[in-house]
């Protein structure tokens, strides 16, 4: 018995060690050791089937995760549906376990994102996770973790909705994460990541009803977002391009859109979009040259 324990504080050494790679930037040694967390455990449930099945659901997850971050999508999908085949099996054993369709939950979200165009199969991945965190969130409301990934859920299906012209579908994903943020906010003032997915919900918001062409509505939601966020070059440039070519005259500012173009050019030198859209800019103020 008490060498199965230390078989198991083993592999969960080995997943340490692989977080702290992953944080130093040393994402190929962090695969490594997720590898031999997963070969350690593997042989373990082979030995003692009873063990913790789940910390094999985590390795394979946060090994696609990995994998993710380095490019490698087609072995991240590998990854993900090893962890989605261990955590639906402990679903369909324990189906009133939180943490196990929390887990199933974020392997079927990791896995939209290996479906690199597929948006189809992207689209059903992402809709598994968002109807279960949106049962989590409905079981256990005071829960934050659950709330703010049901709204990071819903914010990737406004990107793949975006990306096959579902504009108005989009939006409703959109407002369902930006409440669930904004709940967050009220709720839990101080920490940081709830700030960031309200922010990242307020600018798709703005984005899609930019693109609709809903001026006011976008204004309004663009003068909120910068009094919300931090400089940042895509939010920049964004809303650098909305200011220099919104059609409605009352909101035009080129002034504002050459301030926001070089705060964005600035932060992200090498990127030619943002140097198009502080051209554009320029060209909206009347500055030919600078153009």
């Amino acid at each position: 018995m008490a060498r199965r324990y230390l078989r198991q504080a083993l592999a969960a050494a080995y997943c340490g060690l692989a977080e702290s790679l992953r944080g130093m930037g040393q994402l190929r040694e962090a695969v490594q050791a997720y590898h031999d967390a997963i070969q350690v455990m593997e042989k373990l449930l082979q030995d003692f089937p009873g063990g913790h099945r789940i910390m094999l659901a985590i390795f394979y997850k946060e090994l696609g995760n990995t994998l993710i971050a380095l490019g490698d999508s087609s072995d991240a999908e590998k990854a993900y549906l090893q962890a989605i085949t261990v955590s639906e099996q402990l679903n369909r054993e324990y189906p009133y376990d939180a943490y196990y369709r929390f887990q199933l939950a974020s392997s079927y979200l990791g896995l939209a994102a290996t479906k690199t165009g597929r948006l189809h199969e992207a689209e059903e991945a992402c809709r598994k996770a968002v109807e279960l965190y949106d049962k989590l969130v409905a079981e256990y409301p005071t829960a934050p973790e659950y709330r703010e990934w049901s709204a990071r859920g819903y914010l990737s299906l406004v990107a793949l909705l975006s990306n096959t012209g579902r504009r108005s579908e989009a939006e409703v994903a959109c407002r369902k994460a930006l409440d669930l943020s904004e709940e967050l906010i009220v709720d839990f003032p101080a920490f940081q990541p709830h700030r960031s997915v309200l922010g990242n919900s307020l600018h798709w918001l703005f984005l899609l009803l930019a693109a609709k062409e809903r001026t006011g509505e976008a204004d309004a939601v663009y003068r909120r977002l910068a009094e919300f966020s931090p400089s940042d070059g895509a939010l920049d440039n964004n809303l650098a391009w909305f200011l220099a070519t919104c059609p409605d005259l009352k909101i035009r500012n080129a002034a504002k859109a050459v301030e926001l173009g070089k705060k964005a050019v600035d932060l992200t030198p090498l990127d030619g979009y943002k140097w198009n859209t502080l051209g554009a800019a320029h060209y909206r103020a009347g500055d030919w040259k600078a153009a």
